[in-house]
Protein backbone atom coordinates (compact mmCIF):
# COMPACT_ATOMS: atom_id res chain seq x y z
CA UNK A 1 0.00 0.00 0.00
CA UNK A 2 1.15 3.50 -0.77
CA UNK A 3 1.71 5.93 2.08
CA UNK A 4 -1.45 7.94 1.35
CA UNK A 5 -3.54 4.76 1.13
CA UNK A 6 -2.31 3.66 4.53
CA UNK A 7 -3.03 7.10 5.92
CA UNK A 8 -6.61 7.08 4.59
CA UNK A 9 -7.17 3.59 5.96
CA UNK A 10 -6.15 4.73 9.44
CA UNK A 11 -8.47 7.73 9.29
CA UNK A 12 -11.32 5.42 8.24
CA UNK A 13 -10.54 3.15 11.18
CA UNK A 14 -10.66 6.13 13.55
CA UNK A 15 -14.07 7.12 12.18
CA UNK A 16 -15.37 3.55 12.39
CA UNK A 17 -14.34 3.21 16.03
CA UNK A 18 -16.14 6.39 17.03
CA UNK A 19 -19.21 5.43 15.01
CA UNK A 20 -19.38 2.08 16.82
CA UNK A 21 -18.45 3.28 20.30
CA UNK A 22 -21.69 2.12 21.93
CA UNK A 23 -21.30 -1.38 20.50
CA UNK A 24 -17.69 -1.58 21.66
CA UNK A 25 -18.61 -0.51 25.18
CA UNK A 26 -21.38 -3.11 25.40
CA UNK A 27 -18.96 -5.91 24.51
CA UNK A 28 -16.32 -4.51 26.85
CA UNK A 29 -18.83 -4.31 29.72
CA UNK A 30 -19.59 -7.99 29.18
CA UNK A 31 -15.87 -8.81 29.47
CA UNK A 32 -15.53 -6.73 32.62
CA UNK A 33 -18.58 -8.37 34.23
CA UNK A 34 -17.23 -11.84 33.41
CA UNK A 35 -13.80 -10.93 34.82
CA UNK A 36 -15.36 -9.67 38.04
CA UNK A 37 -17.42 -12.83 38.35
CA UNK A 38 -14.27 -14.91 37.88
CA UNK A 39 -12.55 -12.98 40.66
CA UNK A 40 -9.77 -11.41 38.59
CA UNK A 41 -7.50 -8.89 40.29
CA UNK A 42 -8.64 -5.27 40.33
CA UNK A 43 -5.53 -4.15 38.41
CA UNK A 44 -6.35 -6.51 35.56
CA UNK A 45 -9.98 -5.40 35.50
CA UNK A 46 -8.80 -1.78 35.39
CA UNK A 47 -6.65 -2.56 32.33
CA UNK A 48 -9.53 -4.43 30.76
CA UNK A 49 -12.15 -1.69 31.13
CA UNK A 50 -12.56 0.90 28.38
CA UNK A 51 -13.40 3.97 30.42
CA UNK A 52 -15.47 6.94 29.16
CA UNK A 53 -13.60 8.89 26.53
CA UNK A 54 -11.21 6.03 25.75
CA UNK A 55 -12.58 5.34 22.27
CA UNK A 56 -12.37 9.01 21.37
CA UNK A 57 -8.80 9.15 22.68
CA UNK A 58 -7.90 6.07 20.64
CA UNK A 59 -9.39 7.63 17.50
CA UNK A 60 -7.32 10.79 18.04
CA UNK A 61 -4.14 8.78 18.56
CA UNK A 62 -4.82 6.91 15.30
CA UNK A 63 -5.08 10.24 13.49
CA UNK A 64 -1.73 11.25 14.95
CA UNK A 65 -0.19 8.00 13.65
CA UNK A 66 -1.81 8.59 10.25
CA UNK A 67 -0.15 11.99 9.98
CA UNK A 68 3.28 10.86 11.14
CA UNK A 69 6.26 11.05 8.82
CA UNK A 70 6.34 8.21 6.28
CA UNK A 71 8.34 5.44 8.02
CA UNK A 72 9.04 3.33 4.92
CA UNK A 73 11.86 4.07 2.49
CA UNK A 74 13.77 6.49 4.70
CA UNK A 75 17.53 6.49 4.16
CA UNK A 76 18.99 5.86 7.61
CA UNK A 77 22.62 5.62 6.62
CA UNK A 78 24.66 6.11 3.46
CA UNK A 79 28.24 4.96 2.93
CA UNK A 80 30.42 5.38 -0.15
CA UNK A 81 32.31 2.11 -0.46
CA UNK A 82 34.17 3.10 -3.59
CA UNK A 83 34.00 5.66 -6.36
CA UNK A 84 30.42 5.45 -7.63
CA UNK A 85 29.54 2.57 -5.27
CA UNK A 86 27.21 3.72 -2.48
CA UNK A 87 25.69 1.48 0.21
CA UNK A 88 22.41 2.70 1.71
CA UNK A 89 20.58 1.52 4.81
CA UNK A 90 16.86 2.07 4.18
CA UNK A 91 13.87 1.52 6.47
CA UNK A 92 11.39 -1.14 5.39
CA UNK A 93 8.55 -3.22 6.87
CA UNK A 94 9.56 -6.14 9.08
CA UNK A 95 6.98 -8.46 7.50
CA UNK A 96 4.44 -10.50 9.46
CA UNK A 97 4.33 -9.84 13.20
CA UNK A 98 2.84 -12.12 15.84
CA UNK A 99 2.03 -10.02 18.90
CA UNK A 100 0.79 -11.61 22.11
CA UNK A 101 -0.66 -9.31 24.73
CA UNK A 102 -2.86 -9.47 27.81
CA UNK A 103 -5.85 -7.67 29.31
CA UNK A 104 -5.89 -4.31 27.49
CA UNK A 105 -8.22 -4.27 24.45
CA UNK A 106 -7.03 -0.75 23.58
CA UNK A 107 -3.63 -2.33 22.88
CA UNK A 108 -5.20 -4.12 19.91
CA UNK A 109 -6.14 -0.80 18.33
CA UNK A 110 -2.74 0.76 19.01
CA UNK A 111 -0.79 -2.21 17.65
CA UNK A 112 -2.98 -2.53 14.55
CA UNK A 113 -2.61 1.18 13.79
CA UNK A 114 1.16 1.09 14.03
CA UNK A 115 1.32 -2.06 11.91
CA UNK A 116 -0.76 -0.48 9.15
CA UNK A 117 1.27 2.74 9.14
CA UNK A 118 4.53 0.80 8.93
CA UNK A 119 3.28 -1.63 6.27
CA UNK A 120 3.42 -4.81 8.36
CA UNK A 121 1.09 -7.79 8.43
CA UNK A 122 -0.24 -8.73 11.84
CA UNK A 123 -1.40 -11.68 13.91
CA UNK A 124 -2.85 -10.70 17.28
CA UNK A 125 -3.45 -12.86 20.35
CA UNK A 126 -5.10 -11.02 23.22
CA UNK A 127 -5.95 -12.25 26.68
CA UNK A 128 -9.00 -14.49 27.08
CA UNK A 129 -10.47 -12.02 29.55
CA UNK A 130 -10.84 -9.49 26.70
CA UNK A 131 -12.24 -11.95 24.18
CA UNK A 132 -15.43 -10.04 23.30
CA UNK A 133 -13.76 -6.62 23.30
CA UNK A 134 -10.97 -7.82 21.03
CA UNK A 135 -13.41 -9.54 18.68
CA UNK A 136 -15.54 -6.44 18.12
CA UNK A 137 -12.51 -4.16 17.75
CA UNK A 138 -10.96 -6.53 15.22
CA UNK A 139 -14.24 -6.77 13.32
CA UNK A 140 -14.59 -2.98 13.11
CA UNK A 141 -10.97 -2.44 12.04
CA UNK A 142 -10.98 -5.13 9.35
CA UNK A 143 -14.38 -4.04 8.02
CA UNK A 144 -12.87 -0.86 6.59
CA UNK A 145 -9.85 -2.53 4.96
CA UNK A 146 -10.33 -2.41 1.16
CA UNK A 147 -11.21 -5.69 -0.55
CA UNK A 148 -8.17 -5.31 -2.77
CA UNK A 149 -6.02 -5.77 0.33
CA UNK A 150 -8.19 -8.22 2.26
CA UNK A 151 -9.16 -8.44 5.90
CA UNK A 152 -6.43 -11.03 6.50
CA UNK A 153 -3.95 -8.16 6.74
CA UNK A 154 -4.76 -8.25 10.46
CA UNK A 155 -5.58 -11.64 11.92
CA UNK A 156 -6.96 -12.42 15.37
CA UNK A 157 -5.77 -15.67 16.92
CA UNK A 158 -8.82 -17.18 18.64
CA UNK A 159 -7.20 -19.51 21.15
CA UNK A 160 -4.04 -19.88 23.20
CA UNK A 161 -3.80 -23.44 21.92
CA UNK A 162 -3.01 -22.06 18.45
CA UNK A 163 0.18 -20.34 19.59
CA UNK A 164 2.51 -23.41 19.59
CA UNK A 165 1.64 -24.13 15.95
CA UNK A 166 2.17 -20.50 14.97
CA UNK A 167 5.57 -20.46 16.66
CA UNK A 168 6.68 -23.19 14.24
CA UNK A 169 6.02 -20.99 11.20
CA UNK A 170 9.47 -19.42 11.01
CA UNK A 171 9.11 -19.29 7.21
CA UNK A 172 5.96 -17.15 7.48
CA UNK A 173 6.20 -15.06 10.65
CA UNK A 174 9.12 -12.66 10.84
CA UNK A 175 8.97 -11.44 14.44
CA UNK A 176 7.20 -12.39 17.68
CA UNK A 177 6.50 -9.72 20.29
CA UNK A 178 5.13 -11.14 23.57
CA UNK A 179 3.71 -8.51 25.92
CA UNK A 180 3.12 -9.99 29.33
CA UNK A 181 4.89 -11.58 32.26
CA UNK A 182 8.56 -12.47 32.23
CA UNK A 183 7.61 -16.15 32.30
CA UNK A 184 5.52 -15.68 29.14
CA UNK A 185 8.42 -14.03 27.33
CA UNK A 186 10.83 -16.79 28.41
CA UNK A 187 8.40 -19.51 27.33
CA UNK A 188 7.96 -17.95 23.88
CA UNK A 189 11.71 -17.54 23.40
CA UNK A 190 12.34 -21.20 24.21
CA UNK A 191 9.58 -22.41 21.87
CA UNK A 192 10.45 -20.86 18.52
CA UNK A 193 13.16 -20.20 15.95
CA UNK A 194 11.46 -16.93 15.02
CA UNK A 195 13.20 -13.81 16.37
CA UNK A 196 11.53 -12.66 19.61
CA UNK A 197 11.43 -9.06 20.77
CA UNK A 198 10.98 -9.59 24.50
CA UNK A 199 11.25 -7.34 27.51
CA UNK A 200 12.32 -7.45 31.14
CA UNK A 201 10.15 -7.55 34.22
CA UNK A 202 8.33 -4.32 33.45
CA UNK A 203 10.11 -2.44 36.24
CA UNK A 204 9.77 1.15 35.12
CA UNK A 205 11.94 3.82 36.70
CA UNK A 206 11.85 7.57 36.51
CA UNK A 207 15.16 9.36 36.88
CA UNK A 208 15.33 13.10 37.35
CA UNK A 209 18.73 14.65 36.85
CA UNK A 210 20.01 17.56 38.91
CA UNK A 211 19.75 19.79 35.84
CA UNK A 212 16.03 19.09 35.31
CA UNK A 213 13.39 21.80 35.38
CA UNK A 214 11.53 21.45 38.70
CA UNK A 215 8.00 22.06 37.41
CA UNK A 216 8.48 19.72 34.48
CA UNK A 217 9.93 17.03 36.76
CA UNK A 218 6.93 17.21 39.09
CA UNK A 219 4.51 16.76 36.20
CA UNK A 220 6.48 13.82 34.78
CA UNK A 221 6.63 12.00 38.11
CA UNK A 222 2.94 12.51 38.76
CA UNK A 223 1.94 11.41 35.27
CA UNK A 224 4.24 8.37 35.43
CA UNK A 225 2.36 6.98 38.41
CA UNK A 226 -1.20 8.25 38.49
CA UNK A 227 -2.25 8.71 34.86
CA UNK A 228 -2.84 4.97 34.43
CA UNK A 229 -1.59 3.06 37.52
CA UNK A 230 -2.76 -0.34 36.23
CA UNK A 231 -0.81 -0.17 32.95
CA UNK A 232 2.42 -2.12 32.53
CA UNK A 233 4.44 1.02 31.83
CA UNK A 234 3.45 2.88 34.97
CA UNK A 235 6.22 3.80 37.39
CA UNK A 236 6.87 0.58 39.30
CA UNK A 237 8.75 -0.36 42.48
CA UNK A 238 11.46 2.28 42.44
CA UNK A 239 11.71 5.95 41.63
CA UNK A 240 15.21 7.35 41.87
CA UNK A 241 15.45 11.10 41.89
CA UNK A 242 18.56 13.25 42.18
CA UNK A 243 18.08 16.31 44.29
CA UNK A 244 18.49 19.61 42.53
CA UNK A 245 19.45 22.47 44.80
CA UNK A 246 18.83 25.87 43.37
CA UNK A 247 18.54 28.96 45.58
CA UNK A 248 18.58 26.60 48.62
CA UNK A 249 15.42 24.72 47.53
CA UNK A 250 15.09 21.24 46.10
CA UNK A 251 12.73 19.77 43.53
CA UNK A 252 11.50 17.06 45.87
CA UNK A 253 11.44 16.57 49.59
CA UNK A 254 9.95 13.82 51.68
CA UNK A 255 6.85 15.80 52.60
CA UNK A 256 5.93 17.06 49.13
CA UNK A 257 6.51 13.67 47.49
CA UNK A 258 4.34 11.95 50.07
CA UNK A 259 1.69 14.59 49.44
CA UNK A 260 1.80 14.10 45.66
CA UNK A 261 1.90 10.31 45.66
CA UNK A 262 -0.27 9.35 48.62
CA UNK A 263 -3.56 10.97 47.79
CA UNK A 264 -6.86 9.08 48.41
CA UNK A 265 -7.80 6.56 45.70
CA UNK A 266 -4.21 6.17 44.55
CA UNK A 267 -2.21 3.02 45.14
CA UNK A 268 -2.47 2.29 48.87
CA UNK A 269 0.91 0.54 49.03
CA UNK A 270 2.83 3.48 47.62
CA UNK A 271 5.36 4.70 50.12
CA UNK A 272 8.09 7.32 50.05
CA UNK A 273 11.45 6.81 51.73
CA UNK A 274 14.22 9.36 51.76
CA UNK A 275 17.47 7.55 50.99
CA UNK A 276 19.81 9.95 52.76
CA UNK A 277 21.92 9.49 55.85
CA UNK A 278 21.00 11.48 58.95
CA UNK A 279 23.66 14.11 58.38
CA UNK A 280 22.42 14.73 54.82
CA UNK A 281 18.83 15.01 56.04
CA UNK A 282 19.84 17.70 58.53
CA UNK A 283 21.58 19.58 55.73
CA UNK A 284 18.68 19.56 53.25
CA UNK A 285 18.68 22.98 51.70
CA UNK A 286 22.43 23.30 51.96
CA UNK A 287 24.08 23.67 48.55
CA UNK A 288 26.92 21.44 49.71
CA UNK A 289 24.69 18.37 49.98
CA UNK A 290 25.07 17.59 46.28
CA UNK A 291 23.41 14.70 44.50
CA UNK A 292 21.40 12.26 46.58
CA UNK A 293 18.84 9.62 45.70
CA UNK A 294 15.20 9.39 46.53
CA UNK A 295 13.65 5.96 46.58
CA UNK A 296 9.94 5.32 46.20
CA UNK A 297 8.82 1.73 46.48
Amino acid sequence: MKSEDRRKLLLNIADALEANESLILVENAADVAAAEAEGYEKALISRLALKPGKISALAKSICVIADMEEPIGRILKKTELADGLILEKTSCPLGVLLIIFESRPDALVQIASLAIRTGNGLLLKGGKEARQSNAILHKIITSVIPESIGDKLIGLVPSREDIPDLLKLDDVIDLVIPRGSNSLVSEIKSSTKIPVLGHGDGVCHVYVDKSANADMAKKIVLDAKIDYPAACNTMVISLYINFCFCSRSCIFNTFSLRHWLQQPNWLPTLEATLALDEESVRRVGDDSVGDQQFLVS
